[in-house]
């Protein structure tokens, strides 16, 4: 682990939770991908987004669909150039207010000091269900 690496992560974070673009900008290289497998169809922000736009427009179509109760890290995990965080959270779909209860990991892979990938696995079913 290094210190470039918690660091990347934290200001990834923060950049979210402060719904600062600006700073998510900073926090990412210009060609960072975001990877959120799901069946096709399943989940509208669900494929590969590259680029820092492409970043903007994933959260931003997360928000359309969801707003967040609760995220709770209940682990992490770290290497070099990567850093793992397993998640438990609750989120409201805005189009019914049906509530999702799920896990969620994160991994990033750090480059330079800055996010170069995320990826998410999370309970694809529970939120598609939800949705519905």
């Amino acid at each position: 682990m290094t210190d470039s690496t918690r660091t990347a992560v934290d200001n990834w974070y923060a950049a979210i939770k402060a719904g600062d673009w600006a700073a998510l900008r900073d926090a990412t290289t210009s060609d960072v991908v975001v990877d959120y497998p799901a069946p096709d169809g399943a989940l509208p922000w669900s494929g590969e987004w590259q680029g820092p736009d492409r970043l903007q427009a994933f959260f931003r179509t997360i928000g359309d669909h969801l707003s967040v109760d609760r995220v709770e890290v209940t682990d992490t995990f770290e290497t070099d150039d990567a850093f793992i965080t397993v998640l438990k959270g609750q989120w409201t779909v805005r189009s019914n207010g049906r509530k999702v209860n799920a896990r969620a990991v994160n991994i990033f892979r750090i480059r330079n000091g800055l996010v170069a990938r995320y990826q998410v696995h999370n309970d694809t079913a529970a939120f598609a269900n939800a949705l519905d």
